[in-house]
C-alpha cells in the first residue's frame, strides 16, 4: 500500500484503510510486517557478524572476542541499544541462521513473533545438541500456534521432558553452585539472593507466603503482602521463631507436592527416563531426590491413571502406610494429594500448608499407581 495514500502531502493518514478491513486486521497486518522485518534484521545481523570475523586481520591482530566487542559497540551506537541487548540480538541471530532455520522461516512468513523466537532460542539452546532434532519441529509448531505465555510453559515442559534422562547428573552438578549473595541496593536497602534446589526454594516461598497471609488478617495490619513476606523472611532468618507472631502463624510449615511412579521408588529398572518425578510448581526432579522426599512419609496417596491416554480415573481416596523402601528423608514430611499433570483438575494438585493440630490433606485416588506426597521445611 502506498504510504502516501489518503493524504495529498504524502503523510500517512491512520484513518485511511481499504473498505471491508477492520481495525484489528490492520493491526494484525502491521504485526506480520514487523515479524518479517525482524527476520530480515536477524539475517543482516548474522551476516555482519560473519563479515566482521572473516575480514582482514587488523593492525597487530585482534582476537575474535575483541572483534565481536567492537561489533557490539558499533551496533549499540547505531541502534541506540545497550551492549547487553545487542549481545542478545547477535546470539539470537546466529542461532536462528545456523541452528534453527525453521524458526527463522516461520518468522519470515509472519507465522510467529520476534518474542517467540527469542524464547525458542533461549530454551532450545539448553537442550543437548544430539537431542535438538526432536525438539525443534515441535517448538516451531508451538511458536506458530500458541500465545507467548502458553508457548513458554509448553516449550519448557517439552525441554524438561527431553532432558529428563540426564537430569540426575545435571542436578548433581548444579548443586555445587548453590550459594547466598548479598547485593547492595539504593536508599539503605539490599537484595539477599539464595541459589538453592528448587524444591527447597518453593517450600521456603510457600512458608513465607502463608505466614504473611496470616499476619495480613490481623486487625490494624496495613503492610502489603510483598512487604509482609520480606519482613517474615528477615524475622525468621535473624530471630528464628518469632514470639511476637500469632500462635497459628508461628506453626506454619511449608509444603511441596511430589508425584512419582510408585515402582520407580523400588528399583531403577522401573523408572522411565521420559517420565521423571515432578514437583508441583517446580517441574521434573531427579529420582534420587524424589526417593529422599518420599522416604519418611507417614502415609502415601495412590493415584490411578488410564493406561492409554494417561487421564485420571476418579475413585475413592485410599491412603496407605508406606513400607521402608526409600532412603530416609532429610527433613520432616507430610502428605498431600496430587494426581499426575496429564488431564487432572488443578485444584487436586494444590500444595498444602499445614498448621498445628491439622492432619494431612485427605488423599484422593483417581490405572498405573503413582505416589504423591509433600515435604515440609
Amino acid at each position: 500500500m502506498d504510504v502516501g495514500s489518503g493524504d495529498e502531502d504524502g503523510v500517512w493518514d491512520p484513518s485511511f484503510g481499504e473498505p471491508g478491513i477492520d481495525a484489528v486486521a490492520w493491526v494484525q497486518e502491521s504485526s506480520t510486517m514487523m515479524a518479517v522485518l525482524a527476520a530480515e534484521r536477524f539475517e543482516r545481523v548474522a551476516s555482519a557478524r560473519r563479515e566482521a570475523l572473516a575480514g582482514p586481520v587488523p593492525f597487530r591482530g585482534a582476537s575474535p572476542e575483541i572483534i565481536e566487542r567492537s561489533l557490539r559497540l558499533e551496533l549499540a551506537a547505531a541502534l541506540q541499544m545497550t551492549e547487553t541487548a545487542v549481545a542478545r540480538m547477535l546470539h539470537t541471530a546466529e542461532a536462528l541462521v545456523n541452528r534453527y532455520p525453521a524458526a527463522l522461516d516461520a518468522l519470515h512468513g509472519g507465522r510467529t513473533t520476534e518474542r517467540h523466537v527469542d524464547v525458542l532460542v533461549e530454551l532450545v539452546d539448553t537442550v543437548e545438541e544430539e537431542l535438538r532434532e526432536a525438539v525443534v519441529p515441535v517448538a516451531v509448531r508451538l511458536a506458530e500456534t500458541c500465545a507467548l505465555g502458553t508457548f513458554r510453559r509448553r516449550l519448557r515442559a517439552l525441554v524438561d521432558t527431553v532432558r529428563a534422562a540426564s537430569l540426575e547428573e545435571r542436578h548433581r552438578e548444579a548443586l555445587t553452585r548453590r550459594r547466598v549473595i548479598l547485593e547492595p541496593s539504593e536508599d539503605g536497602m539490599a537484595w539477599l539472593l539464595v541459589h538453592l534446589p528448587a524444591v527447597e526454594g518453593h517450600a521456603v516461598m510457600n512458608r513465607l507466603d502463608a505466614t504473611a497471609r496470616v499476619l495480613a488478617d490481623q486487625d490494624g495490619e496495613e503492610r502489603t503482602l510483598d512487604q509482609l513476606r520480606a519482613d517474615v523472611a528477615g524475622d525468621i532468618l535473624v530471630d528464628g521463631q518469632v514470639a511476637a507472631y500469632p500462635e497459628h502463624a508461628r506453626g506454619i510449615a511449608a509444603t511441596v507436592t511430589v508425584t512419582v511412579p510408585a515402582l520407580a521408588l523400588l528399583d531403577d529398572a522401573y523408572a522411565d527416563p521420559a517420565a521423571p518425578p515432578v514437583v508441583e510448581g517446580v517441574g521434573p526432579i531427579p529420582l534420587s531426590r524424589a526417593r529422599e522426599l518420599c522416604g519418611a512419609a507417614a502415609s502415601w496417596m495412590r493415584v490411578l491413571t488410564h493406561p492409554r491416554p494417561g487421564s485420571c480415573s476418579p475413585s475413592a481416596a485410599t491412603p496407605t502406610v508406606p513400607r521402608p523402601i526409600c532412603a530416609a528423608s532429610s527433613g520432616g514430611v507430610r502428605n498431600a494429594a496430587k494426581p499426575p499433570d496429564a488431564a487432572c483438575p488443578r485444584t487436586a494438585a494444590t500444595s498444602t500448608i499445614k498448621r498445628p493440630g491439622q492432619t494431612a490433606a485427605a488423599p484422593t485416588s483417581t490405572t498405573s499407581p503413582r505416589c504423591a506426597r509433600t515435604i515440609t521445611s
